[in-house]
C-alpha cells in the first residue's frame, strides 16, 4: 500500500502536466473524482522586519481574488535609490501542518526561493511596456529610477484552477529580504492563508 501511494504521488503530477491522449484520459478521470479549484489568498498581513533606511518600501499592499482564477494586487512601491541589476530577493516560507510550522521548498518559484536577480522578470528591451505601466509612469524593466510607483491595476497573479489546489490550502508565513549589491534594502514578514474554492 505504501509503494502504491508513493507511486501515485510521484507519477500523478507528471501525468497531469504531460501532453497527449494519455494526459487527457488521466485528466478526464480526475475531473470525475477531484474537481478543479481556484486558489485564493486570505487574511494577508505584512510588516517590516528591517532597520535598513532607504532602498525599498512597500505601502498599503492589498490582494483581491477576482473570482476568475487571478489574484489582483494593489498598493505602492517606494524606491528610494537608483536600482540596477542585480536585485536579489530571498524568501523563507513555512506552512502550518497539524500545528507545526514546516518549511516549504521552492517549487516553480513558490516557497523558500532565492531570486538571484528580479530584473530577469522584467520585460525585454525589445518589448514595449504595457499601456498601464506607461500611463502611470511605472518602469517595467531595470534600471529603476527613484520614485513612488503605484502598482498598475492590471498586475495579476494567475491562480487558475487545477486538481491539486486543495493540497496547498492552509496557513503560511514568510520572510522576504531584498538586497541590491549585497546591501539590504528591505525585509518584510507576511502571514496569509491559501484556500481552495470550487472553479
Amino acid at each position: 500500500m505504501n509503494i502504491l501511494f508513493r507511486s501515485v504521488i510521484l507519477l500523478g503530477p507528471v501525468l497531469f502536466f504531460n501532453a497527449g491522449s494519455e494526459a487527457n484520459i488521466f485528466n478526464d478521470v480526475l475531473d470525475l473524482i477531484i474537481p478543479k479549484k481556484y486558489v485564493e489568498v486570505k487574511d494577508l498581513a505584512m510588516k517590516t522586519c528591517s532597520n535598513a533606511h532607504g532602498g525599498l518600501e512597500l505601502q498599503n499592499i492589498h490582494v483581491f481574488n477576482n473570482g476568475k482564477g487571478e489574484i489582483e494586487i494593489s498598493g505602492k512601491v517606494n524606491i528610494m535609490t537608483f536600482l540596477s541589476a542585480p536585485i536579489t530577493a530571498k524568501v523563507s516560507m513555512e506552512r502550518q501542518v497539524f500545528g507545526v510550522w514546516v518549511r516549504v521548498p521552492c517549487i516553480r518559484d513558490f516557497g523558500s526561493c532565492i531570486y538571484e536577480d528580479l530584473c530577469n522578470y522584467g520585460y525585454d528591451e525589445d518589448t514595449s511596456c504595457p499601456a498601464s505601466f506607461v500611463q502611470d509612469r511605472v518602469p517595467c524593466r531595470c534600471p529603476v529610477e527613484k520614485g513612488l510607483y503605484k502598482i498598475p491595476s492590471d498586475v495579476r497573479i494567475s491562480a487558475d484552477g487545477n486538481h491539486w489546489a486543495g493540497l496547498v490550502s492552509g496557513k503560511y508565513r514568510a520572510t522576504a529580504t531584498f538586497t541590491h549589491n549585497k546591501y539590504e534594502m528591505a525585509c518584510y514578514t507576511a502571514s496569509f492563508t491559501l484556500k481552495a474554492v470550487p472553479k
